[in-house]
């Protein structure tokens, strides 16, 4: 019996200092068998933001692709600190990592819930990489919130997300 691949698409970002230890993440803690990567300026920012009108719709019109193509069951975004694009986008955030960090999170949960949106029936994870290679996971499917609106929690923890959250949502 032949192992049927699990394929999945990375979104990342155009940083060359990191584009190994991105491929490392990749084959490490992702759970599967192969990627379909695209590359944007600042990843889950380059996604969100709307001055580069294109990028938005290259990336969706990607996804359209590798699920066509390559059958992918999981979307991974990683974003890295002391990334060129936050600077130009947030420059209050250019001699400010806390700030960065908040900002990186932000966008890679609105960038998380956009696609899930578009593409409900996938799963999604997203990191943030540290300059000594070191990931953080910010978001998996499977981390723990209690409201059933699947919300992507919003709170400042690092790690698991283990508490409750008070639902916000409008149901």
């Amino acid at each position: 019996m032949s192992h049927k691949k699990e394929i999945g698409a990375a979104l990342s970002c155009i940083d060359y200092r990191l584009f190994d230890t991105t491929i490392e993440l990749l084959r490490k803690d992702c759970h599967v068998d192969a990627f379909d990567h695209t590359i944007l300026a600042g990843a889950s920012l380059g996604y969100n933001q709307n001055d580069y009108e294109t990028w938005k719709q290259t990336f969706i019109d990607q996804i359209d692709l590798a699920i066509q193509l390559h059958h992918i069951k999981k979307i991974v975004v990683i974003d890295h600190e002391d990334c060129g694009a936050y600077k130009l986008f947030y420059p209050q955030a250019e001699h400010d990592p806390k700030l960065e960090r908040e900002l990186h999170i932000k966008n890679i949960r609105k960038f998380i819930a956009s696609m899930k949106k578009i593409y409900p029936k996938l799963q999604y994870a997203g990191y943030l990489l540290a300059l000594d290679g070191s990931a953080e996971r910010i978001y998996r499917d499977g981390d723990k919130h209690k409201c059933k609106c699947k919300k992507i929690c919003e709170c400042q923890h690092k790690h698991h997300h283990d508490h409750e959250h008070k639902c916000t949502c409008k149901h």
